[in-house]
């Protein structure tokens, strides 16, 4: 029997049952209900009616990625203060905390900062300048956690902190078949223990293991963690592999409805202690399944990744039509109201190819792929049910998937070709994220996924603040102009009501060969016809008979616009 509870608590205790046995929900909800109790003592927020407005711009870094004389984050407080004051508002800082590998994503202590990155202190500055997102890496921990060290000792605390397996009572290979698979590593992991032959489950590279959640004191320890980043300072939680967190063998341990019901739970404890704190799921898997992460849009994520818009670009660019990109966008009003989009291009991790399945064609996927490995990207693969290995994502910069190393282009020609897929990402519906790497117009760094084994390196390169700085300094560098260029769009995105996330969006189909969206201001009282040009040619787009003038270079327009390669407009009317 359900034990009864004041209806502000029902959604927490309704989700632990959904979870667990009764005695195991009542029992979990009584220690849960005193962390949230001690957490509100401690923490005080500020209400905003919406917490999201189109002054929302996310820059995405490590906490190392620049680096000189002084702690990286210091130097990158130093950096963003003299750069990106007005155009970003959000930092994401990838995993700061102690870890071995992965580049934080193999996390040893939740809560103690990596000594080569910076202090506490330094994330105290920042968040004097600058809203916070963290990353919360639920799914899994480093073999050198203290839990998994204790574990291997038998302790008994620990054993069903983790998914194991005797060599007794080992899944059937059908079983382990059907499990979906993001790597080629093998699901189990033989570990030596006091007790003999221990095979954990590891759905990512071997060093990193999987919690069990089928355990509540593991669920508590997370929630412990994510209530704690927020009183250090995240306003943003990053549900990092949030598809896999849930194991049930004979399933694909995909998507499982108590993987939802764990994003619903963590979203009822933030509207109940936290409600300007958002959600962000991080689920690189077909568009369809990645936006099941709303729920019915004031349940689960405020945010989802839009994992199908950097391979629609890229595609779109690569082949000078805008055809897919533009019927795909046109339809994204599908997703619920109050919902977002998290727009971005390149990241720390690659190009996912599974958000355009269905929406690209196997041979449009191929295609992506072959230009961007004649671009020097490289590939990783994942294994599927059948034992074949097949390309997951695509290991590459951005400037590198869109401009040729052999390139004949003009650098000109191929600086607007990248801006323009940047200006496509920050015209749609959604916030917008900017990888730092992607900021600055990064080339592959080969070398340093070479030495590292890591794919992944290739698009992690870290900078040199003095050697940045003058490159940063010189008018005519490659650098200097991206840079620059890319902040000038942000900035006049951030400055147009036009571009607030909830306001209306669009999409026009002038021709085939330029991408169009029109977004009107939740008031009706400005718009934006947003036109960019896909192509290496002159294309002419006609409008109505109203007045325009581009917000980017203030230059008016009427009738029949004549556009230049690659040429992006944002135009504004005149009266607006």
């Amino acid at each position: 029997m359900k034990n009864a509870v004041n209806n502000e608590n029902n959604t927490i205790l309704d989700k632990l049952y959904l979870l667990y046995d009764n005695d195991t929900a009542n029992s979990t909800y009584s220690k849960l209900n005193d962390m949230i109790n001690y957490f509100s003592k401690k923490y005080l927020y500020h209400y905003s009616k919406d917490i999201f407005d189109e002054k929302d711009s996310i820059l995405i870094t490590y906490g190392n990625t620049i680096q000189g004389i002084s702690r990286p984050l210091k130097l990158f407080k130093i950096f963003t203060t003299k750069y990106c004051i007005g155009k970003f508002n959000t930092i994401h800082i990838l995993p700061f905390f102690e870890y071995d590998l992965d580049r934080g994503f193999s996390i040893i202590d939740y809560k103690k900062m990596d000594k080569n990155q910076g202090k506490w202190s330094d994330i105290k500055v920042l968040k004097k300048k600058f809203k916070l997102m963290f990353d919360l890496v639920l799914n899994h921990v480093s073999e050198k956690h203290i839990w998994f060290q204790e574990f291997l000792k038998n302790n008994p605390k620990y054993e069903n902190y983790f998914i194991w397996f005797t060599k007794n009572d080992l899944p059937s290979k059908d079983e382990i078949k059907k499990v979906f698979r993001p790597r080629t590593n093998a699901l189990l992991t033989k570990y030596n223990t006091p007790k003999g032959e221990r095979y954990v489950w590891t759905t990512f590279p071997i060093n990193q293991v999987d919690l069990n959640y089928k355990n509540q004191d593991v669920l508590l320890k997370i929630i412990d963690v994510m209530l704690w980043y927020i009183l250090k300072g995240a306003d943003i939680i990053r549900l990092d592999a949030i598809a896999y967190i849930w194991k049930q063998l004979g399933t694909n341990c995909l998507h499982l409805k108590q993987a939802h019901i764990i994003v619903q739970l963590l979203r009822a404890i933030l509207d109940k202690v936290a409600p300007n704190v958002s959600i962000v799921t991080e689920t690189n898997v077909p568009h369809e399944e990645n936006i099941q992460y709303f729920g019915n849009g004031r349940n689960e994520a405020q945010l989802v990744y839009n994992f199908a818009l950097p391979p629609l670009i890229l595609f779109s660019l690569q082949v000078g039509n805008s055809n897919k990109l533009s019927k795909w966008a046109d339809k994204l009003y599908k997703i619920p109201n109050h919902a977002k989009f998290l727009n971005f291009l390149d990241s720390h991790d690659g190009i996912g190819l599974l958000g355009v399945k269905g929406i690209l064609t196997e041979e449009e996927i191929y295609s992506i792929l072959v230009k961007c490995r004649d671009n020097g990207g490289l590939i990783s693969d994942k294994k599927n049910p059948d034992g074949i290995e097949t390309p997951y994502e695509i290991n590459i910069t951005w400037w590198n998937a869109l401009n040729s190393p052999n390139s004949n282009d003009q650098l000109e020609t191929q600086i607007n070709r990248y801006l323009v897929s940047r200006a496509i990402s920050l015209s749609l519906k959604g916030i917008p994220g900017t990888y730092i790497n992607g900021l600055l117009g990064a080339l592959n760094d080969r070398k340093g996924a070479i030495e590292s084994g890591n794919n992944r390196d290739i698009n992690r390169k870290n900078f040199k603040m003095k050697e940045l700085e003058d490159e940063l300094a010189d008018t005519n560098s490659r650098l200097h102009k991206v840079f620059y260029r890319n902040l000038d769009l942000i900035n006049n995105r951030v400055k147009e009501k036009a571009f607030h996330p909830d306001s209306s969006q669009k999409i026009l189909f002038p021709n085939n060969h330029v991408f169009s969206i029109r977004r009107t201001s939740k008031d009706k009282k400005s718009s934006i016809t947003a036109i960019h040009n896909l192509t290496k040619s002159k294309q002419s787009v006609m409008l109505n008979s109203n007045s325009y003038y581009d917000i980017i270079t203030h230059n008016s327009y009427k009738n029949e616009i004549f556009m230049e390669p690659y040429q992006i407009l944002w135009l504004k009317h005149k009266y607006s």
